[in-house]
């Protein structure tokens, strides 16, 4: 293994959980150019092939750096690259589990590498139902949607996508049982469309997709659901407003009981009722 300073163009990219082609590099090329490649690339030593660091690699020839830093390694097999590469990606803070999801479903799928869903497990260091965990949202997600799951740093700020990995996943899980019977509420493809674009354009929580979800087990139509749910938001902006006034007017005028209280509550919210 040796440590060197290469020019980026030499190098060789190959398939990862993390680079596209088409990818958003913006953000990266901005850390490069303030801060540099802190972390070096590791490169396969026989044939120059980049084992991880791929999207480093293509900020940097966008950037039209000369050299970057590169850890060479002999001896690394195409199922070892492929381990290392995931392995590199697993740890950092700003993978999802869709993108996982992704490499691991290339990687069992290939006959050459003939590797188990408790083999690649072991060789990741993590437990078989963390793989398969990010294996089945990888797999039910529609994939115009997987670019659009939100991409964190290592400070856990947003740095791109529209949808947070954990409203994704609360989506995907809306087929629910209907409350006193034994029928399940099902979802077609239009309605999934409905609500990831919903999702993403008012910035929905889970405790949205959770009423949602409780809509929709009652009968509602997706686009009735969703009508309620922007009704629910003004009720709650209101009571939460009410509740600073309220609070403002109980320091102000010593409203001390609870009668007082309600009565307060009352003439604020309906001031043409006639007493």
């Amino acid at each position: 293994m040796r440590i060197e300073n290469v020019n980026p163009n030499e190098l060789i990219f190959r398939d990862n959980v993390r680079w596209r082609a088409d990818s958003d590099l913006s953000e990266l090329m901005e850390s490069i150019k303030q801060n540099g490649i802190q972390v070096p690339i590791k490169v396969r030593e026989e044939d120059k092939t980049i084992v991880y660091g791929h999207r480093r690699i293509a900020a940097a020839i966008k950037l039209q750096l000369e050299k970057v830093p590169v850890i060479f390694e002999s001896g690394i097999d195409d199922k070892g690259a492929n381990v290392l590469n995931l392995l590199e990606n697993i740890q950092r803070k700003d993978v999802s589990s869709i993108e996982i999801g992704r490499q691991c479903d290339l990687m069992l799928k290939n006959k050459k590498f003939k590797m188990t869903m408790s083999e690649l497990a072991t060789a990741l260091g993590v437990s078989e139902k963390r793989v398969n965990i990010c294996l089945e949202v990888f797999k039910r997600l529609p994939e115009k949607y997987r670019e659009k799951v939100v991409h964190l740093d290592h400070s856990r700020k947003r740095k791109f996508g529209e949808l947070p990995e954990n409203v994704v996943m609360c989506i995907l899980n809306i087929p629910a049982k209907v409350p006193h019977t034994n029928r399940e509420k099902i979802i077609t493809d239009k309605e999934l469309d409905i609500i990831f674009e919903e999702a993403g354009k008012n910035k929905l929580t889970v405790a949205h997709i959770n009423l949602i979800t409780l809509l929709l087990c009652f009968g509602m139509s997706i686009k009735q659901a969703i009508k309620e749910l922007n009704l629910y938001e003004i009720s709650r902006l209101n009571f939460v407003c009410l509740k600073t006034e309220l609070a403002d007017a109980r320091k102000k005028e010593g409203i001390f009981l609870k009668r007082e209280l309600f009565n307060c509550i009352i003439k604020k919210t309906y001031p043409n009722l006639v007493y």
